[in-house]
């Protein structure tokens, strides 16, 4: 099979999941927003290698898929890096919300004293 067509159908099958898991609920329409921008951009330097080769001689990248691997090592990096700032949003504010909690408990308690 050509490597092409196993790409387009890649892509296709890439952006099904990603609908998928939208409709599911799985998935959040930014994070979806994301991967098709991803995948799309891989895809358009699949399908138009000469665009990768001519980006991979002017970054000096003697061979150009391993350009496409180092493009999507950082992206990875990348989506890593958000996902770890979100936790730590959620970590913040679940620490206080148990705060309030213990708070609101305590003066539950000295008032039925």
């Amino acid at each position: 099979m050509n490597v092409y067509i196993f790409s387009v159908f890649l892509l296709l099958f890439a952006y099904f999941v990603i609908w998928k898991g939208v409709k599911l609920g799985k998935l959040d329409v930014r994070d979806s927003i994301l991967w098709i921008c991803l995948s799309i951009g891989m895809g358009v330097l699949v399908w138009r290698y000469e665009w990768l080769d001519w980006l991979a001689k002017l970054i000096g990248v003697n061979y150009p898929p391993a350009l496409l691997f180092l493009l999507g090592f950082f992206v990875c990096l990348m989506f890593i890096l958000d996902l770890t700032k979100r936790m730590n949003v959620l970590r913040q504010n679940h620490r206080i919300l148990a705060q309030k909690i213990a708070l609101m408990e305590m003066e539950e308690k000295e008032r039925e004293r």
